[in-house]
Order: structure tokens, then sequence, then C-alpha cells
């Protein structure tokens, strides 16, 4: 899905109509990553809270090598690059004017 938003966001010919409802389909896309975010945040807290490990070293090595925390990772870059490409249809739009 990503990956669709990126090619459609390099499209040349797209027109205002267009970037104004990828500009807002973006920024849906990014309130629902920071959503997500928050609550695998969450989850990780308690994770290291309950965890059997004895340093803060291996407490968060733990987490970030369980499914949980990979997912984290990577919704935490995937957020990243929603943004940016957002930034870049803002950037088209404004420059149309």
């Amino acid at each position: 899905m990503l990956i669709d938003l990126i090619h459609k966001v390099k499209q040349e010919n797209l027109t205002k109509s267009d970037l104004e409802a990828l500009y807002t389909h973006l920024c849906t896309l990014k309130a629902e990553y920071h959503l997500k975010l928050s609550d695998l945040k969450r989850e990780e807290a308690k994770y290291i809270l309950e965890s059997e490990e004895i340093s803060a070293v291996a407490k968060k090595d733990a987490w970030r090598g369980s499914e949980a925390g990979m997912e984290l990772i990577k919704a935490s870059e995937e957020v990243k690059a929603v943004g940016q490409l957002a930034m870049s249809v803002k950037n088209r739009l404004f420059s149309s004017y």
C-alpha cells in the first residue's frame, strides 16, 4: 500500500484536486500510524516491566526481537515515509497556486 502511494506521488500529471485528495489521505494515514505507534509503545512498556531480563539493555533487545517490537520498528519508519510523502504533496500543492 505504501509503495503504491509513493508511485502515485511521483506521478507528474496529478491535478490540483488529485493532490488535495492525496494530501488528505496521507494526513489521515499518518494519524492512523500514530495511533498504532501509541498502542505498540504501551505494549513495549508493559513488556519491559514484566520482562525477566536483568538489565535494561537486555529488556530492550528482547523487546526489539519480539514480533510486536519489529512491528514498532516498521511502523516508526513507515510513519516517517508517510510524513515525507505528505510534505512532498503539500509542496507541490503550494507551487500550483
